[in-house]
């Protein structure tokens, strides 16, 4: 009996000891809901993504309001007439499409996992600056905007850097190519609220699907960013205008519920080292690259390894206090354009507009916003000093000689308006010049500077351009493009494809500078210079 009775005790106080378990289990988790709506609320609120809540919608929704789009079941039938294929077959055809694209976005996904392993890789590659007097221009947004950031493409890393510049206020929904198809990344890019578009993919059917999502994101305010070059770009230039997107966004200005404005703001970036550069060089020149299933098993089975590597050895050189980045990554913005407002100047009235008229003005539509793409495109250290050798070509280039030579490449694209932007190293000298235009702001001597301003002002300039070349060539031999011999700098004749491919990201600003002429088979900058200027330190 004694037994039986302790038997039964014991199981009183394991059920007691569960309820208890259960009810703090309960309290906590409620608290922790509480405490997350609270944050998530506030969290939202501080990024104005209320006005993208189309982002939050279920897959489900956004799937049906696809299958059932005028537009899109007029093409599944068009497509099943034209082909002789069974309707239903279509059917699930144009489904399939529609899950492939529409993605699931995730909010801890994207500003929790996605901003922290962003930062992190940011960070342990390069010292990212941005433009801050062209980041106002942001602010200029219109209230009803529906955004959608076009940019440059000079590497895969750009969309990653925008991302981060941009994520204590936005998300921004990306087209992502078919290389991020395979597990885990497919999952992980769906989870970022990237969609994926098939390069290439001739198909009408699907294009029309993929057009009347990305329209249906706009009509929504959700914010977007594409690569108007339609990919990656070699040599290192600007490349013309791939119209397909941009013409498919364009074409919300057409539907009769669209009350938002269509706002394409430009985005220019550039980077003291691009990771691809060698890769990108050699298709330069030719060299095919990895293809279909070769490529995607190296995404799969190198990618991670590699990236995961270069991180490990970057954490191990930063904890050794020796970590050295790979210099700048810039990132500047240009004059919005908003698209009602462009088309009104060029005498479309909102109440003619049609389809037809829309397709007239998309060419010149393509290449405005090139324009003010490369009007936005930063100059960093490297660039400068590989514009300059190429410049002035010769066998050596002593310091003091290349310090002289970049102080006229940095003085004419000044003049020109071309945002330069560095960092912290350079901070000294942005004081040292904001202090000389508030001294002559306080004496009235603005428009007539005295000789001592300006030969202060000279030697600030001095000193940059020196640290400028500093900066530039250290990575440039660090990265072998260069070769030091004493105070002397050598191109390494294997390298200077590469150093061309940099100083061709400011061809397009030094073009409209001088201008300077391309090369004879339209590789990059012609070898042969204009005669520098006197005003070098100007």
């Amino acid at each position: 009996m004694a037994l039986h009775w302790q038997v039964l005790s014991y199981a009183a106080v394991a059920i007691i000891a569960i309820l208890v378990y259960e009810a703090i289990r309960a309290a906590v988790k409620a608290r922790l809901k509480r405490r997350f709506r609270r944050d998530l609320q506030r969290f939202l609120s501080t990024r104005d993504l209320y006005s993208q809540s189309f982002k939050f919608t279920n897959k489900d929704v956004v799937r049906q309001l696809l299958v059932t789009d005028p537009e899109v079941e007029r093409k599944v039938l068009e497509y099943a007439e034209r082909e002789g294929e069974d309707l239903a077959t279509v059917r699930d055809k144009a489904d399939g499409y529609i899950d492939e694209i529409v993605p699931e976005f995730n909010i801890l996904s994207y500003f929790k996992v996605g901003y922290t392993v962003a930062r992190a890789f940011i960070h342990s590659l390069y010292d990212p600056v941005v433009d801050r007097q062209r980041r106002r221009l942001l602010d200029t947004l219109p209230p009803d905007a529906s955004p959608v950031y076009v940019m440059n493409h000079r590497s895969n890393v750009d969309f990653v850097l925008l991302s981060y510049v941009l994520a204590g206020k936005v998300s921004i929904s990306y087209a992502v190519g078919e290389w991020a198809r395979v597990w885990p990344l497919e999952r992980l890019f769906k989870s970022f609220g990237s969609y994926f578009v098939r390069r290439g993919h001739k198909e009408d059917l699907y294009h029309k699907v993929l057009e009347r999502y990305v329209q249906l994101l706009s009509k929504h305010g959700v914010v977007q960013a594409v690569f108007p070059e339609g990919g990656l770009t070699r040599d290192g230039r600007l490349l013309p205008p791939k119209l397909g997107l941009v013409t498919w966004l364009s074409r919300v200005e057409l539907e009769p519920d669209f009350d938002r404005k269509l706002v394409f703001v430009p985005v220019g970036v550039n980077y003291d080292w691009v990771i691809e550069d060698k890769n990108l060089v050699k298709e330069a020149q030719g060299v095919r690259r990895n293809t279909g299933i070769w490529k995607k098993a190296y995404v799969v089975l190198v990618g991670p390894f590699v990236s995961l590597g270069l991180l490990v050895v970057n954490a191990t050189r930063f904890l050794l206090g020796r970590l050295k980045l790979h210099g700048y990554a810039s990132l500047s913005f240009g004059e919005p354009l908003v698209l009602r407002d462009w088309l009104e100047a060029k005498g479309v009235a909102p109440d003619r507009l049609d389809q037809e008229t829309l397709g007239a003005h998309m060419e010149t539509l393509g290449d405005a916003l090139m324009e003010r793409i490369g009007a936005a495109v930063p100059a960093t250290p490297v660039p400068f000093v590989a514009a300059t050798i190429l410049l002035h070509p010769q066998e050596r280039y002593p310091f003091r000689q290349l310090v002289q030579q970049t102080g006229t490449t940095v003085a004419t694209l000044r003049e020109h308006g071309v945002p330069l932007v560095v960092g912290e190293a350079f901070r000294k000298f942005r004081r040292d010049l904001a202090g000389l235009a508030e001294e002559e702001e306080r004496l009235k001597t603005k428009d007539r500077p005295s000789e001592l301003d300006d030969v202060t002002r000279g030697l600030v300039h001095q000193e940059e351009t020196e640290a400028l070349v500093r900066y530039g060539t250290e990575i440039l031999v660090r990265n072998k493009i260069l070769r030091r011999d004493g105070t002397d700098y050598i191109v390494r004749p294997e390298a200077e494809a590469r150093l061309r491919y940099y100083a061709n990201s400011l061809g397009h600003h030094l073009d409209k500078a001088w201008p300077i002429r391309m090369g004879p088979d339209g590789s990059g900058m012609a070898v042969g210079a204009p005669t520098p200027r006197e005003e070098t330190l100007a």
